[in-house]
């Protein structure tokens, strides 16, 4: 039995009528594309329908990324502008059968040359998942540009417990003022936070300024900041060559690193 279009299926569940449908064959013989994507573009159809139907049709799971939570190694496999192009997202990782497993949201299942490409670029095999366009365009922001680090809702302030140096608990105020307020940076400028944030909490520059020293630390001196970024580079490399994801050598040469990481000569 020949499969059923999508125009067809979409007809039959109600969700368009046969004129709506014509009209978007029209525009899409004219201008190309999806005829689903045609349909959504018209206001005939909802994004979230279109996705549920896709999903049926090719035996996909859908998936809400509002809820999801990429993991770092996927979700950095890929540039972000890449991401943007081909209305792609890594989620996570795994492995079967020996070879590297990447779940990927997608918003066309049926665009194989991108999903070839992923393929290629990042050894994995890639088991795609479907999305809505906007969706993946919103995650792309939140977490390759880092556009969802304000999405927090505090209400109208709280308390939070702060454990001090020697196990001593106090009960403290938040204001979710703090996180509303935007302090403007010019480029290669340094955001005094002590200075800004004191006054808006009410309370002293010096009490404010011994929670931020307990909580991030003094600042360092130059050579204690330089073994720490040893530290970190050999823990990096050591990280992403256990994941496979590439060797010491290499993050060395991209790093431009000229010495050897522990273990290497």
């Amino acid at each position: 039995m020949a499969r059923k279009r999508i125009g067809e299926v979409l007809i039959e569940r109600g969700l368009i009528t046969a004129p709506q449908l014509d009209a978007a064959l029209g525009h899409q013989r004219q201008g190309g594309g999806r005829l689903g994507t045609t349909l959504v573009a018209l206001g005939a159809l909802s994004e979230g329908q279109l996705t549920v139907t896709l999903g049926e049709l090719q035996g996909l799971q859908v998936v809400d990324l509002s809820r999801e939570v990429p993991d770092w190694a996927a979700l950095h496999l890929l540039r972000p502008e890449f991401c943007e192009r081909h209305l792609v997202l890594p989620l996570s990782l795994g492995e079967e059968r020996g070879r590297r497993i990447l779940r990927l949201a997608v918003a066309d299942a049926l665009d194989l040359p991108t999903i070839d490409a992923i393929e290629y670029q990042t050894n994995c095999k890639v088991r795609p998942v479907l999305a809505g366009a906007s969706q993946i365009r919103a995650a792309v922001a939140r977490w390759l540009h880092g556009g969802g680090h304000r999405n927090f809702d505090l209400g109208g302030g709280g308390e939070m417990e702060l454990i001090r140096p020697g196990g001593v608990a106090e009960i403290v105020q938040t204001d979710t003022a703090l996180l509303d307020s935007d302090f403007e940076v010019e480029e290669g400028e340094v955001l005094p936070l002590v200075d800004e944030l004191a006054p808006a909490t009410g309370r002293s520059r010096e009490i404010f300024q011994a929670d931020y020293d307990f909580l991030f630390g003094s600042a360092p001196k130059a050579e204690d900041r330089v073994e720490a970024l040893e530290r970190k580079i050999d823990a990096l490399a050591e990280l992403l060559e256990r994941k496979g994801l590439c060797t010491r050598q290499e993050l060395e040469k991209a790093l431009g690193v000229r010495r050897s990481l522990p273990g290497h000569a």
